[in-house]
């Protein structure tokens, strides 16, 4: 009976190249590329993950490319959507608040047992992570050392069920990480002090002084996303206040469920300016709000 062999599929030009996968490995492998691609940014929130697209991209078959987007939706990083497919997950202020207060509260717990069980050998492991984070790698390759870091000195193996909800906590927060990298340029060095302080404390097997920089250290992170999410908002509802009184300059309708616009957008005043300065500022405020790759402090 013959063999069948599924063969790669061609690149279509719809997506960026995100090089070749190992054919021994692919399925790992092409999970890996994906979830630096989607925490790095170069898949964007919200971006529709087409199987026959990445496997093009990827030069592999469809079928590692379905496990790998199966795995990330357990990670939190892909939704899936019976009319849309797959998509890359979109962050938001909710979420953010909801996993940081989840992560508050577990990560005590953890901590607890952890600084009973973390070996001399392991936290060698911890600095050799902390060396790897310089100011020199990409975010992505940071973002991804840094959630392996807080996997090692987190990681309660005696306790599968806690261990598999910090894991998944960890692997959204990811992405929140990253924006607060990308947001921040003085982030990476508090979180190099944060971290060598850690390693320092569970040395010393002081479980509250552990606590005590663990909740500081995600408290900096949440803040700096929280920032940059509320900026983000701002920017767009600045946006579509533009657009609405650029709509109504030119006496069309206004989009369902669009506010009116404020006089400056609509009418060019002196104070307000043109809906077309309306624009060009929500724009910069866009770009100022960060918002790029993306588990975490």
């Amino acid at each position: 009976m013959p063999t069948y062999k599924e063969e790669p599929v061609r690149p279509s030009g719809q997506l960026p190249f995100l090089g070749t996968s190992a054919v021994r490995t692919a399925h790992r492998d092409v999970t890996d590329r994906l979830r630096e691609a989607i925490v790095s940014g170069a898949l964007p929130a919200g971006t529709r993950l087409v199987q026959a697209e990445l496997a093009a991209s990827l030069s592999v078959s469809v079928t590692p490319i379905r496990e790998a987007l199966r795995e990330l939706e357990g990670l939190g990083l892909v939704d899936f959507d019976p009319f849309r497919g797959a998509a890359v997950h979109e962050v938001s202020l909710e979420e953010l608040d909801e996993i940081y207060e989840l992560r508050a509260v577990l990560v005590p717990i953890a901590i607890r047992e952890r600084v009973r069980t973390i070996t001399d050998a392991e936290l060698d492991e911890a600095e050799a992570i902390v060396s790897q984070m310089t100011l020199k790698i990409s975010d992505a390759r940071w973002v991804e050392a840094n959630r392996r870091l807080h996997q090692l000195l987190d990681g309660v193996p005696q306790r599968p069920h806690l261990r598999m909800i910090l894991d998944r906590l960890a692997a959204v927060s990811a992405l929140y990480v990253g924006i607060s990298v990308d947001r921040d340029p003085q982030r990476r060095r508090r979180a190099r002090r944060d971290h060598e302080a850690l390693i320092r404390a569970y040395r010393a097997r002081d479980a509250e002084t552990v606590i005590e920089l663990t909740l500081r250290h995600l408290s900096d992170t949440a803040a700096v996303v929280r920032a940059a999410l509320r900026d983000a908002q701002g920017a767009k509802a600045e946006a579509d206040s533009a657009r609405a009184g650029a709509a109504e300059a030119a006496g069309q309708d206004r989009p369902a469920g669009t506010p009116r616009a404020p006089r400056a957008a609509r009418g060019g005043s002196a104070r307000g300016g043109s809906a077309k300065a309306a624009t060009a500022r929500a724009g910069a405020v866009g770009a100022g709000a960060g918002g790029g790759p993306g588990g975490g402090p």
